[in-house]
C-alpha cells in the first residue's frame, strides 16, 4: 500500500484505541470491580484467540507452535494478574489527568 502518511494514520488509530481502552476499563472497573473485569477480559481474549486460530489454521489450539512460542505465551499469561493492580489503580487514579474533577 503506497498511501501517504500510512504509518502516521495507523499510529493515530492505535493512540485513539489505547485511550478508549483505558477509559472503558476505568468505567468497567468502577462498575464491576477489578477482579471480575479481568476474568471477563481474559475469557474473551482466550475466545477471540481461539476463533482466530480456528479461522487461520483450522484448529482452535496452536498445535504447530514451537516451545519458544509456548514459553512466551505462558509468560504473557503470568503477566495477567498484574493487570488486576492496574485496574485497581484506575479506580483511584483515573486515566483522565487533564479533565476537571466531577
Amino acid at each position: 500500500m503506497n498511501t501517504p502518511y500510512y504509518g502516521e494514520i495507523i499510529a493515530l488509530i492505535v493512540a485513539f484505541s489505547w485511550t478508549a481502552t483505558a477509559l472503558f476499563a476505568e468505567t468497567a472497573s468502577k462498575r464491576l470491580g477489578s477482579l471480575p473485569l479481568n476474568l471477563i477480559r481474559m475469557v474473551l481474549s482466550w475466545a477471540f484467540l481461539s476463533i482466530m486460530l480456528w479461522i487461520a489454521t483450522g484448529t482452535p489450539y496452536p498445535m504447530h507452535a514451537s516451545s519458544k512460542s509456548w514459553f512466551w505465551l505462558a509468560l504473557s499469561g503470568l503477566v495477567g494478574p498484574s493487570l488486576v493492580c492496574r485496574s485497581r489503580s484506575w479506580r483511584c487514579n483515573t486515566p483522565r489527568p487533564a479533565s476537571p474533577p466531577r
